[in-house]
C-alpha cells in the first residue's frame, strides 16, 4: 500500500494533485482508525463451578456481556451451551453414551412391535455412536448389547448364519456374557451357546493396520493390541478394529475376516469437534482442582478454542467470576456476577492501540475547541489555505486570461 501511494505521489502532475492525494490518505486513515476503535471485544464464558446455580450465573453473565457497549459474546448455540451449561454427571463421553443407550432402547421397543427394519436402523445408529468413542469397558459392553440384539433380529428372520456371526462377535467382546434362560426361549439360548463353542481360536489371517499418525493405539474387539503401524495375526470371523489418540476423534470399523486373508486396514483420525473439546477441558479443569493455575490453563485453552479477546470464568459458589486476558496470560480479581461485572470487564480488557489521528477523532471532551491544541492548529491551517485560494483566485482575469504569478504559485509550490 505504501509503495502504491509513493508511486501515485511522485507521478502527480501538480502540487495540487499531491495535496489532494495526501488529504485522501489522511481521511482513509481516519476512517480505519475509527473502525478499529469501534470494534467490539469478544468474551467467551465458561462455567467451571460445580454449584447447582452455576449455569444460571453463566446466563446472567452472558446477559451482562451482551448489554455492555463494546462487548460481544464469542460463541452461541450448542458450543455456548457446552461451555456454560450444566456438566453431564458421567464424564465427557456421557452425551454420546446416552444417545447410544437411547438408540438401543428404541430398537428393543421396535423389536417388540415386530418392526425389524426400524430396530435394525436403531442398532446401526447405536453402533456408529459407540465407534466414535475410545474403547472402554462400558463402550465394549454396549457394543456387545448391539450384537446380541442384532442376532435376535436375524433369528426372527430365520437367518441362522448371520445370527451366529453376531453372537460370536458378542463372545469376543464380552467372553463372560450369559443369557437368561428364564427370559429368552430355548432356541435363542441354544444358538447363543452354540456360537460360543464355535468361536474360532486358531490364527487364520493377517491384518496390516496403518493410521494417520504412527504410535496411535490400536484396539481389536475392545482390547489394546499395539501401536500403528501394526501387523497382526488374527482369527477368522467378524472383528471390531479401533484406534484412539489424545485430541482426536476415535474411530472404529467392523471387518469380516476369512481364513487366509491378508487385509490392509487404514484408520484415519480427525480432530475432535470444538464441542467435544470444550466438554473435555471443563471436566479436566474440575478434576485437577480449581487452583489459580488450573483456571488459567483452562481459560487459555478456551481462548484458543473459540478465538476470543478474553474468557470470563464462573467459579466458586457460582456467584463469583474472574476474567482471563490472553495478551497478559493472567487472571483478574474476582467479582460478583451482577451489574458490577460490566465495570470489571471494561477496566480489565486491553484498549486499542492509539493512532496518530486519535486526537482529531476523539478530542478530550472536557476541553472546548478553543483550548484544544489540535483544533486550533486545524483551524489555523484551514484559514491559511482559504486565504491562499481566495487571493489566488482573485488574480485570474474575468476575460479568461492566464493567471498572474501569484495564482501560479498556489498550485506550483
Amino acid at each position: 500500500m505504501f509503495r502504491s501511494f509513493a508511486s501515485a505521489f511522485v507521478g502527480a502532475p501538480s502540487a495540487a494533485a499531491k495535496f489532494l492525494l495526501v488529504v485522501c490518505v489522511l481521511v482513509c486513515g481516519a476512517s480505519t482508525a475509527a473502525e478499529a476503535q469501534d470494534a467490539d471485544r469478544t468474551i467467551a464464558i465458561v462455567n467451571l463451578s460445580s454449584a447447582p446455580t452455576a449455569a444460571a450465573s453463566a446466563t446472567r453473565a452472558r446477559d451482562i456481556v451482551v448489554k455492555t457497549p463494546g462487548l460481544r459474546a464469542t460463541v452461541a448455540g450448542d458450543l455456548a451451551q457446552t461451555l456454560e451449561g450444566p456438566l453431564p454427571s458421567g464424564g465427557p463421553d456421557e452425551p454420546v453414551l446416552a444417545r447410544a443407550s437411547s438408540a438401543l432402547e428404541e430398537s428393543e421397543h421396535a423389536f417388540g412391535e415386530f418392526k425389524s427394519r426400524l430396530a435394525t436402523s436403531k442398532l446401526l445408529e447405536a453402533r456408529r455412536e459407540l465407534f466414535s468413542l475410545a474403547p472402554t469397558a462400558q463402550t465394549t459392553a454396549l457394543l456387545a448389547d448391539v450384537s446380541f440384539r442384532m442376532a435376535l433380529i436375524h433369528l426372527r428372520a430365520e437367518n441362522m448364519g448371520l445370527a451366529i456371526g453376531e453372537f460370536q462377535l458378542l463372545h469376543r467382546l464380552d467372553p463372560e456374557r450369559t443369557v437368561d434362560s428364564f427370559r429368552y426361549p430355548p432356541s435363542i439360548v441354544k444358538a447363543f451357546e452354540s456360537a460360543r463353542k464355535r468361536v474360532p481360536t486358531a490364527i487364520a489371517a493377517t491384518l496390516q493396520i496403518s493410521a494417520t499418525y504412527n504410535g496411535d493405539t490400536i484396539y481389536v474387539d475392545g482390547k489394546a493390541v499395539g501401536q500403528a503401524p501394526l501387523i497382526l495375526p488374527i482369527t477368522a470371523g467378524t472383528h471390531i478394529v479401533a484406534i484412539a489418540a489424545p485430541k482426536y476423534q476415535a474411530t472404529a470399523r467392523a471387518i469380516d475376516v476369512d481364513a487366509g486373508d491378508v487385509l490392509d486396514i487404514k484408520l484415519d483420525l480427525q480432530p475432535r469437534s470444538p464441542i467435544t473439546r470444550a466438554r473435555e477441558l471443563r471436566f479436566q479443569a474440575l478434576q485437577q482442582g480449581l487452583s489459580e493455575e488450573s483456571l488459567r490453563v483452562a481459560a487459555a485453552r478456551v481462548s484458543r478454542l473459540v478465538g476470543s479477546d478474553a474468557v470470563l470464568i464462573i467459579v466458586g459458589d457460582a456467584s463469583q467470576a474472574t476474567l482471563y486476558i490472553p495478551e497478559l496470560d493472567k487472571l483478574s480479581y474476582q467479582s460478583e456476577v451482577d451489574p458490577q461485572l460490566a465495570r470489571m470487564l471494561a477496566l480489565t480488557l486491553p484498549v486499542p492501540r492509539p493512532t496518530l489521528l486519535d486526537g482529531v477523532l476523539t478530542p478530550p471532551p472536557e476541553l472546548p475547541w478553543y483550548r484544544n491544541p489540535v483544533a486550533i492548529a486545524a483551524a489555523g491551517a484551514t484559514t491559511a489555505m482559504a486565504a491562499f485560494l481566495i487571493f489566488g483566485g482573485a488574480s485570474i482575469g474575468s476575460d479568461g486570461a492566464a493567471p498572474t504569478r501569484l495564482g501560479d504559485s498556489i498550485w506550483d509550490f
